[in-house]
């Protein structure tokens, strides 16, 4: 049961005192949201959206630190509450750091096993196998390496 503007009001939303660590308000949150989500209480939809929206304000105001300190002194105004978890005007005026670049990253780190890799598939490319009729058995041939009996053998594509 929630005391309408007690000083611990949001505290009991939660269902936590006002010593609980950082970690309890959390698990708190997510036990509350849990148990009033409108999907989970279909049969008065309405009570559960009013309860899930004061879960989630009570731990908008709690999980902060800043916050939870003006909220136990009794200073926290509503323009502080609708504010809490939107950035801030100067945060969300400065610019973006870049990406990440992955492909550099990966280049600068496996470069060299990739360049292997692309030699090896450019040397299966240029791999055919002839069949010798004369001596009847398979040749490999690598990079243009000339087959001693020529004359014999006819050239297949090497598929692997």
């Amino acid at each position: 049961i929630v005391r309408e503007n007690s000083p611990t009001e949001y505290y009991d939303i939660l269902r936590v005192s006002p010593s609980a660590t950082p970690a309890q308000i959390k698990s708190a949150y997510y036990k509350q949201s849990f148990i009033h989500h409108p999907d989970r209480n279909r049969d008065r939809s309405e009570d559960a959206a009013r309860l899930f929206a004061l879960v989630a304000e009570a731990y908008s105001v709690l999980g902060d630190s800043g916050l939870r300190r003006k909220y136990d002194r009794g200073v926290l105004n509503r323009t502080d509450v609708q504010s809490a978890g939107r950035p801030s005007p100067s945060r969300a005026s400065t610019p973006r750091r870049a990406p990440f670049d992955f492909d550099a990253f990966y280049q600068a780190h496996y470069g060299e096993q990739l360049q292997r890799e692309q030699q090896m598939r450019r040397r299966r490319e240029q791999t055919t196998v002839q069949f010798c009729a004369s001596y009847k058995m398979y040749l490999i041939l690598y990079h243009n390496l000339q087959l001693i009996n020529e004359h014999c053998c006819q050239s297949l594509p090497f598929v692997r």
